[in-house]
């Protein structure tokens, strides 16, 4: 093994970039930046929560950060709430206890989940030996492709577990669901418990890991009749469909609630067309849940999406389990490029520091830097990239 990831807490940090963040003079929400350490997200919104009587909606967050790092990341509550709490002094105060405060401000809008548009990474691999000139230039090398090129999208370890059981328990759980009701024609319709939502993410993510890599392993990294979008993991987004160098726009805001009921729609395009540019449009893929937006029948695009729904056996009771919970998803970013990204050598130990779009993983891009030259590190360091055919 040449190298160690997140030996130390400083040797992996990450801080959340609002998008088109702009303080406001008006008190609405107020907007606290914090630094935590060995702690989720979720640790300090259920602390918050508990130690304040507060409901869950009372606290707005931009993203989920993991315990493994140092990360630097925003919160906010309202000013209504706040009033029943004896006001800022208490929530900062309760903060405090478990972060460290980096900047407070204020701000007429609520803080919703993909608030951050980018996340800066600054990493450290620390060299477990001395590292030839060779080894060097071979990891330079694949620096220079990833910022000349894309890689894959894909989702990590934090969202699987451990030898990947949140995989195989939300499969497990969600065929039971299914079941239910194939058998009973009736689930108690209610929202699930967040933990057992986030579980069942786990699923569909899988199987996302699954096609984006296998379209990476054969070089597909653009299909005829592709869905295409114009931002990185967002929901707002300008969707179009691809074909021979042109796109063709269509407004998937006003298709989706058209089409709110099927378990499946294609897009609806007109003859309007634009000329593709590879810096602007990314291709998508869908997350396996109901409502599912798929490219025109019998197109090369639509070919391997029923490919891997078929694998994933996500059959029309799973998909009325997805309707009865509303667990819907939008398409995600198959390919993404890495933004400012800084490489250089401190003695034999890797310095990173790059910008990604919420939603992608730091891991990835230290995976695919490592790919093909230093395989016990990517093991030993847990950076083999989660899909189903890995054991």
């Amino acid at each position: 093994m040449l190298f160690q990831i997140k030996s130390k807490p400083e040797d992996f940090i990450v801080e959340e970039v609002l998008w088109e963040w702009v303080p406001s003079w008006k008190w609405d929400f107020l907007y606290v930046f914090f630094e935590k350490e060995n702690l989720t997200t979720m640790d300090i919104v259920d602390d918050l929560t508990k130690n304040l009587h507060l409901q869950r909606d009372e606290i707005g967050i931009a993203w989920l950060k993991d315990k493994a790092w140092i990360t630097k990341q925003w919160i906010s509550i309202s000013q209504r709430s706040l009033s029943k709490i004896w006001w800022e002094e208490s929530f900062i105060q309760t903060l405090w206890k478990k972060v460290k405060i980096l900047e407070k401000s204020y701000n007429e809008s609520w803080l919703k989940v993909a608030s951050n548009q980018w996340n800066k990474f600054e990493v450290r691999l620390r060299a477990r030996q001395n590292i030839s000139k060779e080894i060097k230039s071979q990891i330079e090398n694949n620096v220079q492709k990833i910022i000349k090129k894309w890689f894959p999208n894909c989702f990590w370890m934090q969202r699987f577990g451990k030898w990947k059981k949140n995989f195989y328990e939300a499969k497990d759980r969600l065929k039971q669901l299914a079941q239910e009701y194939n058998e009973k024609w009736k689930l108690k319709e209610a929202d699930l418990p967040y933990h057992l939502r986030f579980l069942l993410q786990a699923y569909p993510s899988m199987y996302f890991n699954e096609y984006v890599l296998n379209r990476w392993e054969k070089w597909l990294f653009l299909l005829q009749w592709d869905i295409l979008v114009d931002r990185f993991n967002s929901n707002w987004v300008k969707t179009s469909v691809y074909n021979s160098q042109k796109i063709y726009p269509f407004d998937y805001q006003k298709l989706k609630k058209e089409k709110a009921d099927l378990n499946f729609f294609e897009p609806d395009i007109s003859n309007e067309c634009e000329d593709f540019d590879s810096n602007k449009r990314f291709p998508t893929w869908p997350m396996l849940w109901w409502n599912l937006l798929l490219p025109m029948e019998w197109t090369k695009a639509r070919v391997r999406d029923n490919q891997l729904i078929q694998l994933s056996e996500f059959d029309e009771w799973m998909q009325q389990v997805c309707k009865i919970y509303n667990l819907r998803w939008v398409r995600r970013v198959l390919f993404i490029k890495v933004l400012d990204l800084k490489f250089g050598w401190d003695k034999d130990d890797i310095k990173l520091e790059f910008f990604l779009p919420t939603g992608s993983y730091a891991t990835t891009l230290v995976s695919f830097i490592l790919q093909w030259i230093d395989h016990l590190t990517l093991k030993d360091n847990s950076l083999l990239i989660p899909r189903i055919s890995n054991k």
